[in-house]
């Protein structure tokens, strides 16, 4: 029995950190039910991380989370995030009504940005 749990272990966190590694779908955490103008940006990182908001890509607001945080941004039909790893910045659109989480892509050796699917 011990030697079933540790082997569902060891296959479970082998797909989870793959999904993290390639930028995969990663399974929803965090709230449910969002407004059609809203998304949730979730980041489970060991230290504090700072990134910016925008519903126009001109306009930006800052915002931190801890390891084991998220936040609900909202009011408009189109998002952007920007996270910076070093001296480069990447930016991405959002649609709404969805959640993301903030991850270390080590792959690309920088913070990125993946969609949570729903469960």
């Amino acid at each position: 029995m011990r030697k079933n749990f540790i082997a569902f272990m060891v296959i479970f966190g082998l797909m989870f950190c793959s999904s993290l590694a390639f930028g995969g779908e990663i399974f929803e955490v965090g709230k449910f039910d969002l407004p059609g103008n809203t998304i949730y940006i979730w980041y489970g990182g060991t230290e504090r991380l700072g990134f910016l908001l925008s519903e126009d890509s001109k306009d930006w607001k800052e915002f931190f989370l801890d390891s084991d945080e998220g936040v609900d941004y909202g009011g408009s039909e189109t998002f952007f995030i920007k996270i910076t790893t070093g001296n480069q910045a990447k930016s991405y659109r959002l649609p709404p009504a969805d959640r993301y989480q903030i991850f270390w892509n080590n792959k690309v050796k920088a913070w990125d940005v993946a969609y949570l699917k729903p469960r």
